[in-house]
């Protein structure tokens, strides 16, 4: 999970990696470039499975970098399960673009987090927390 950065959707609070589809892109392109560009991991060997019937919506404030301008953000999350082939032990993780920091966690850890609305009411959903 990945902490918001100030001025990002959902600041301070932690998320799972995810973002925008691009023009032209698939899902499944979108959530392999989200991973990358916010925790350096490269997931193409991992297993991927898509929940179905798990997408949810939201809404935060966020600053955009390039105009310091505040705007409203209205989102859409598909979520997915991602495997990988290692040992959570083993993937280091970098931050990169929206968050400041980011580590693994166990369930338990998960509850004693401060949670953006969506990742707590998927992750719920999930029955990981």
């Amino acid at each position: 999970m990945g902490k918001s950065r100030e001025g990002g959707v959902y600041p301070g609070a932690w998320v799972v990696p995810g973002g925008g589809i691009d023009d032209g892109e698939t899902e499944l392109e979108a959530l392999k470039r989200e991973v990358m560009e916010e925790v350096a991991i490269d997931i193409e060997e991992a297993k991927i499975t898509k929940i179905e019937g798990g997408a949810s919506s939201g809404s935060s404030q966020k600053t955009l970098r390039e105009t310091n301008e505040t705007v409203n953000v209205q989102m859409q999350f598909n979520n997915y399960i991602v495997r990988l082939p290692r040992a959570s032990a083993d993937v280091e993780m970098k931050t990169e673009d929206d968050f400041e920091q980011a580590t693994w966690f166990t369930s338990e850890e998960v509850k004693n987090l401060e949670l953006s609305p969506p990742t707590e009411s998927n992750l719920k959903s999930f029955n990981f927390i």
